[in-house]
Order: C-alpha cells, then sequence, then structure tokens
C-alpha cells in the first residue's frame, strides 16, 4: 500500500482532480491502491477492473473468479466513488459486465472497452474490431 499512497500523493501535489486506479486484475490490489488513494488526499477515486468472459459459463470474471457484482460492491465498499471495467473482449461484454454491476448500486459506473483482444503477427498489433465497428457501437 505504501507504494500506491506514494504515487497518490505525487499525482495530489501535481494537481490531478481524481485518481484512476485501472485495469486492474487482482481485486485485493485495487482494494490497496482504493485504500491509498483516499488515505493521501480528499479526491475523487474510480476504479476499472480487467474482467475475461468465460465462454464455458457464459459469465464475466475476473481472473480470481469475481463477478463484476462483487467487485463493484468490494471496490465502492473500500471507498472507490466510481466503478467499472475497461479492456477486455469488446463492447458487448462491456455491456453486460456493467448491466451486472448495475444490478447492486447505484453508483455512478465507467465502461471503457477496447476493440477486443490484441492480435500479435510479427511487430504488428491489431485488434479483431476494425474501427469502423467499434465506432458502430460507440456513437458520438
Amino acid at each position: 500500500m505504501a507504494t500506491f499512497r506514494e504515487q497518490a500523493e505525487a499525482l495530489a501535489e501535481g494537481g490531478v482532480d481524481l485518481f484512476a486506479v485501472e485495469t486492474m486484475m487482482f481485486p485485493q490490489e485495487a482494494v490497496a491502491a482504493i485504500r491509498a488513494c483516499k488515505a493521501a488526499a480528499d479526491l475523487p477515486v474510480m476504479a476499472t477492473m480487467f474482467f475475461q468472459y468465460e465462454d464455458l459459463h457464459d459469465r464475466d470474471r475476473t481472473m480470481w473468479g469475481e463477478s463484476p457484482a462483487e467487485v463493484a460492491k468490494n471496490l465502492l465498499a473500500a471507498g472507490a466513488d466510481l466503478v467499472g471495467m475497461n479492456c477486455g473482449r469488446g463492447p458487448d461484454r462491456a455491456i453486460a459486465i456493467i448491466r451486472e454491476m448495475r444490478r447492486v448500486t447505484d453508483a455512478p459506473l465507467v465502461a471503457y472497452p477496447n476493440a477486443g483482444l490484441p492480435i500479435t503477427t510479427g511487430d504488428q498489433v491489431t485488434y479483431e474490431l476494425e474501427p469502423e465497428a467499434m465506432a458502430k457501437d460507440y456513437p458520438a
């Protein structure tokens, strides 16, 4: 927690408006980061997790098995002001994850998925969705 607090203090001194604890994979690490941010400064904390879709069970889980609903409750209880997801398998999973979180909280939720999982071919990295397909799911 000391490392998170040191970073949060430096960011607060630099003048940030909120702390973004993002792309966390281990919920307990996210909780430690949230608590460190809250101890460092009186600023809002946004916390997002990476979720994997389990085809076999038709569900989204953290790498450690927690559901979006469990994660939302635990991160909010740790002091996060808004919670959500980022990265992952694309826009369709983001919608499902946020819906599950909404069932257990009225707190502000955030979602910023990527265009699916990265595909590395040699030194090129592309994503499952083309920019046009991603834009279709998120019109301005």
